[in-house]
């Protein structure tokens, strides 16, 4: 708070403290990058957004009959050691989307990419054990 009460009282050109936030935007964008085609490549679809620093995904493909979107957070969790974020955790009552998750990537590369691999390892073993066929291959990081 105090950082972002010294950039307000000063103009962006004087005020040294922003100077970490001018490349923000530029990385998020390539960390959004990183993770959504791996994130595709696990037959998961990536909603459009931009400003963020997480992603939006459809999980359907993944969900287990009868299984909304705070059940299979925790079931991935546990099974492939990956914390994802239910969507419907924000809505307080109504039509909640049960289908979708918030992938987080404020990470560094490595962690991005360690728990895509998790994830690709564990829904590879899963769609086995359910007789799903998958073939999208991973691109590896």
């Amino acid at each position: 708070m105090h950082t972002a009460a010294l950039c307000v009282s000063f103009s962006a050109s004087s005020c040294h403290c922003c100077n970490c936030y001018r490349g923000l935007g530029a990385e998020l964008q390539r960390k959004r990058a990183l993770l959504e085609p791996r994130i595709t490549a696990l037959g998961l679809k990536a909603l459009p957004a931009q400003g963020t620093y997480f992603l939006v995904a459809d999980v359907s493909s993944i969900m287990q009959p009868g299984e909304d979107d705070v059940a299979l957070c925790k079931r991935l969790t546990v099974k492939a050691g990956v914390t994802l974020i239910p969507i419907s955790a924000f809505y307080a009552s109504g039509n909640r989307p049960h289908n979708l998750v918030r992938f987080c990537f404020c990470k560094t590369d490595d962690k991005l990419c360690a728990a895509c691999d998790r994830l690709e390892a564990y829904l590879s073993q899963w769609r086995q054990q359910q007789g799903q066929p998958h073939n999208d291959t991973v691109a590896k990081s």
